[in-house]
């Protein structure tokens, strides 16, 4: 039975890069250079290392690059509720589950 609720968030980068045909991909939850070059540095690597066993190399298509921005409103913003009515509905939401 839930008996306590927390609450947190947090952020981080990931990476994606095309090297020798592969795709590479690392993340980081540390978002200092020194973490962001570590990230990059992994993506190429796993990438390079991908590379040496395929025979097909991935291509990219020359779609031009598109940007969209969305937002998404709240109804109810989840730090206007008490935390005795979120411990019950998440109560509530576990008992269903078993």
């Amino acid at each position: 039975m839930l008996q306590s609720l927390s609450s947190y968030s947090y952020g981080g980068i990931s990476v994606r890069v095309l090297v020798d045909g592969m795709w590479g991909f690392a993340a980081t939850s540390n978002t200092d250079w020194e973490s962001v070059r570590d990230a990059v540095g992994r993506a190429v690597s796993l990438a390079r290392s991908v590379a040496r066993l395929r025979r097909r190399k991935v291509t990219i298509g020359k779609e031009r690059l598109a940007r969209i921005t969305y937002d998404v409103s709240q109804r109810v913003r989840v730090e206007d509720l008490s935390n005795e009515y979120l411990i019950k509905y998440l109560s509530e939401l576990d008992a269903h589950a078993s």
